[in-house]
């Protein structure tokens, strides 16, 4: 499989304002939209320049866009992060198994997860943010990608994910895929997932939340089903039709979106 720049292009252009998507097995387009919060039934098949159009992402809610690979359903934001809270993530993963990859700014954090359990996730690169039990299948093969292609020349760390997550689901999030026609749909700000570390309800189906009294999770160690997603913002200077987006927060110099979100330390911070 070629690590060819040129295959992941669309993260410098489509991709420019920061981006999260997530896979997961066996569900359609229609159930990872309703997991995300999102009515199905308002959702239709739109082009990137039609959703752009009709739902400018970060604008007052998220632009969601769902679609099939294969397998796995697929869920694509445009500077947008729903799909790296807790509680999109634990309904995605019940009873099945998710990805999801977040990037902006060129920070990127990766997360699996099975059965509304954390299993693996880590920042390309940065050893020190690598939780989960061995072996590591997502690291390794990333890293492997990173050392192989360093040799020829540098490969971007985002793209070097992308690579490790297109082996495992067999088929390549590519541009044509992302520009044609999505299911799409907007979720307003009143239907987004919190950014607590704790949420009211747990799926139907996925197991029951860490309680405090269990121990701290530790590297190695399962992470606990509640997490801490903290402030992951991706600021639009402005969208593709020209008008204003009003910037989100900045994230502190000094967040780790891996660390705390299995972290108990850093969720009582």
């Amino acid at each position: 499989m070629s690590s060819d720049p040129g295959i992941w292009g669309w993260t410098g252009d489509v991709g420019r304002l920061g981006f999260t998507v997530t896979f997961s097995l066996g569900r359609t387009a229609q159930e990872v939209l309703a997991l995300y919060g999102a009515d199905p039934g308002q959702a239709e098949p739109l082009t990137r320049d039609g959703a752009w159009i009709m739902y400018p992402p970060n604008n007052g809610g998220a632009q969601l866009r769902a679609g099939t690979l294969g397998r796995w359903g697929f869920c694509f934001e445009e500077a947008g992060f729903e799909g790296f809270k807790a509680r999109t993530l634990s309904g995605l993963s019940a009873d099945t198994e998710t990805i999801s990859f977040f990037n902006s700014a060129g920070k990127s954090s990766f997360i699996y997860l099975k059965d509304s359990e954390g299993i693996e996730a880590f920042e390309p690169g940065l050893p020190e943010t690598l939780r989960g039990d061995e072996p590591c299948k997502f690291w390794t093969a990333t890293q492997k990608i990173m050392e192989r292609d360093s040799q020829t020349g540098p490969i971007l760390p985002a793209h070097a994910v992308l690579q490790a997550i297109t082996k495992h689901i067999r088929g390549p999030l590519d541009r044509a895929t992302l520009e044609g026609p999505l299911l799409t749909v907007f979720l307003p700000d009143a239907d987004r997932a919190p950014m607590g570390a704790e949420f009211d309800s747990v799926p139907e189906g996925a197991p029951q939340q860490a309680t405090s009294e269990q121990p701290r999770d530790q590297p190695g160690s399962r992470f606990p089903r509640s997490w801490d997603t903290g402030p992951v913002p991706v600021v639009a200077a402005e969208v593709v039709t020209g008008q204003p987006v009003t910037p989100r927060p900045t994230q502190p110099a000094n967040y780790d979106p891996v660390y705390s979100r299995f972290s108990r330390d850093a969720q009582a911070s």
